[in-house]
């Protein structure tokens, strides 16, 4: 029964290669390099990230995409951390991620994210690159910028989230509001590395003679 066991674990694992599109997260900056900027503040008015002079070189990527890991809840800085938002989709141009834990304990906060220049989106749950929660990737297909602003809802209204602390929140002087926002590039493999489906049947198949015969020889 050990033997069956650990054949269908690699027939499995064979079949999830073929159907997903597998990506890495390499962080920042992307194989190659790239040429960053930003500006702004995304507490008050919002902030820009722009990126540009891409080294596009085949024999690094396949494909390049680029997006959120982490959207963190806003909290004092003297609260414990209270998780992520999720993202909730789109309104209008922008990217819409929600608080999954009320600021103060009274006020939702979210982030709005709009990229220009960028290709197809996707998510990262579906190409493959899967973090909890799931967040959208977009294609790289040359330059881009993305302006993202955290507001909070206050007194009716959406604003940013230092500008709505300083004016109805911030009385106290040794107290901050804080989250925290990754971005990362995420590779596909290169063309030349990545296995065809007969050579990943080859070895499903491979996998099974020799489970046989090591079977066989016990017996």
């Amino acid at each position: 029964m050990k033997t069956i066991a650990a054949l269908t674990f690699f027939l499995v694992a064979g079949v999830s290669l073929l159907s997903a599109e597998v990506l890495t997260d390499v962080g920042y900056p992307p194989p190659g390099g790239v040429t960053f900027s930003g500006s702004g503040d995304d507490g008050t008015t919002g902030a820009t990230f722009s990126y540009s002079n891409f080294n596009v070189d085949p024999a690094l990527y396949s494909a390049l995409y680029w997006g959120p890991t982490e959207v963190d809840n806003v909290i004092n800085s003297n609260d414990p951390y209270s998780g992520q938002m999720t993202y909730a989709g789109t309104s209008g141009s922008s990217y819409v991620f929600t608080s999954t834990a009320l600021w103060e304990g009274a006020y939702n906060t979210r982030m709005l994210l709009t990229p220009t220049g960028l290709g197809a989106e996707d998510t990262e749950a579906n190409l493959g690159a899967s973090t909890t929660p799931s967040y959208p990737l977009f294609l790289v297909t040359g330059n881009f910028t993305a302006d993202f602003v955290i507001q909070a809802f206050v007194g009716g209204n959406w604003e940013g989230v230092d500008t709505a602390y300083n004016s109805q929140l911030g009385n106290d002087p040794n107290v901050q509001d804080v989250t925290n926002v990754n971005f990362d590039f995420f590779t596909a493999p290169a063309a030349a590395s990545t296995p065809e489906p007969g050579s990943l049947f080859l070895f499903g198949a491979g996998a099974v003679l020799a489970g046989l015969y090591r079977r066989r020889a016990r017996r």
